[in-house]
Order: C-alpha cells, then structure tokens, then sequence
C-alpha cells in the first residue's frame, strides 16, 4: 500500500444504489454503495456500507417502507380504507 500526507481530493459522497432487505431476518436491512466525490465533481471510486445506520436514517426507513406499502395496496386495491395500517399483511 502507498500512503502520502497530501491533502485529499475527495469531499463529499453520492448514494448510487440501496438495497433494502425487510424480508429475511438476520440480513443488514441495507447495503448502500457511495461514489467518492472529488473536488472537480468527478468520481474517485466506490464505498459500500451494510451496518451501523443512524436512529434518523433507520426512522427514514421506516417511513419509507410505510409509503411504499400504502402505494401498493393502493395499486392493488381500488379503495383502501384510511383506517388500515399498511403494517398488517394483507391476503391478496
């Protein structure tokens, strides 16, 4: 491995690609790959991340899986009831 002092390049990440597993138990519920930003805004490379997500990122999560169930049924279905919760399995 090659080290230097020089000061870096990169500045910041991008999100490229999530993959959200809710399913199987045991699986990290999401591996997140990141393109390394340069200071020109070009990308140096890639990172991906499976554990250790934040309170926020994982209230995020559920938020979204919320909204996405209440979108399915929603296609699914022509008239969902305010009152369901899109947390209880539905028989379709």
């Amino acid at each position: 491995m090659k080290t230097t002092t020089g000061k870096s390049r990169i500045i910041g990440v991008t999100l490229g690609e999530a993959v959200i597993n809710l399913i199987k138990p045991g699986i990290p519920p999401i591996t997140a790959q990141f393109a390394l930003v340069r200071d020109d805004e070009e990308f140096a490379g890639l990172v991906e991340r499976r554990l250790d997500w934040s309170d926020e990122t994982m209230k995020a999560l559920a938020a979204l899986q919320a909204c996405m169930e209440k979108d399915m049924l929603e296609h699914l279905f022509e008239a969902v009831p305010e009152t369901e919760s899109a947390s209880e399995p539905q028989q379709v």
